[in-house]
């Protein structure tokens, strides 16, 4: 059972996804066919995660590692209630913010600066608040003039600058972070990797990161979960969890 000091618990979570969809010429007979049998005969279904089990505190920064379809994903999802679980139990102690696709969570036809009021809004936060931070989000994204264009124009770099800079800036409780730092200049990456130093220096705050960039899970995690086929296989220091996934990837696949 969670307790005050822990962030985020998964207990006995499993995640199961139907693939293969059927064309159904009405909402009607989508309905009529979704609570009958037919609906799934025909589909064929997979485990995206089986029977997990971990806790993180308050104030950690742990990663998740693993090759492509281990589920480190799907994990982030379901803290951030993109998604539930089909088994099991998911435990949230904290407001979470995400940033888990690029443009998540904004619209295209809004410009940089209303989204973040359009982001704020929709974490619970009221003007004020959004407008007290507005300066300093802005300043952290260094878009120039493109912060008052619509962000359908902007490239996948600047939706990562936009989408740092208001997940950071917005109080969360949990950050999540999904491999969108991979899009960002060099430059921008290093400020945003100093930014979660600092965001983990608070005994409050927790951060969850799923990448393929072994030096920045180094650098940024004090404990690494590896995953494979949807089931946790090992947890450790980076270090030595890192060692251990590069041992069993394939040699043509080895940086």
């Amino acid at each position: 059972m969670a307790n005050h000091q822990t962030a985020v618990e998964f207990h006995q979570v499993s995640k199961k996804f139907l693939i293969g969809e059927n064309y159904y010429p009405s909402l009607r007979e989508w309905i009529a066919t979704f609570f009958s049998r037919e609906f799934f005969i025909g589909k064929e279904s997979f485990y995206a995660l089986r029977d997990l089990n971990f806790i993180v505190k308050k104030g950690e920064s742990v990663g998740f590692i693993g090759p492509n379809g281990a589920g480190k994903s799907t994990i982030l999802k379901l803290i951030a209630r993109v998604t539930i679980p089909t088994d099991g139990v998911v435990r949230i102690n904290g407001k979470v913010t995400g940033l888990l696709e690029l443009g998540a969570g904004f619209h295209p036809e809004l410009t940089g600066r209303e989204n973040i009021f359009f982001k704020g809004t929709i974490l619970g936060m009221g003007k004020k608040e959004i407008e007290k931070r507005m300066d300093e989000i802005v300043a952290f994204a260094d878009l120039g003039q493109f912060i008052d264009s619509p962000i359908k124009l902007f490239s996948s770099g600047m939706y990562a600058r936009l989408g740092f800079a208001v997940a950071i800036h917005l109080d969360p409780e949990i950050l999540l972070i999904d491999e969108i730092l991979s899009v960002g200049d060099a430059s921008f990456v290093e400020k945003c990797y100093r930014r979660i130093e600092h965001f983990c220096q608070n005994p409050n705050k927790t951060t969850m990161i799923v990448s393929h960039n072994l030096g920045m899970l180094k650098r940024l995690c004090s404990r690494l979960y590896l995953l494979d086929k949807g089931r946790i296989i090992a947890e450790g220091k980076p270090k030595t969890i890192i060692q251990q996934y590069l041992q069993n990837l394939p040699s043509e696949k080895q940086p």
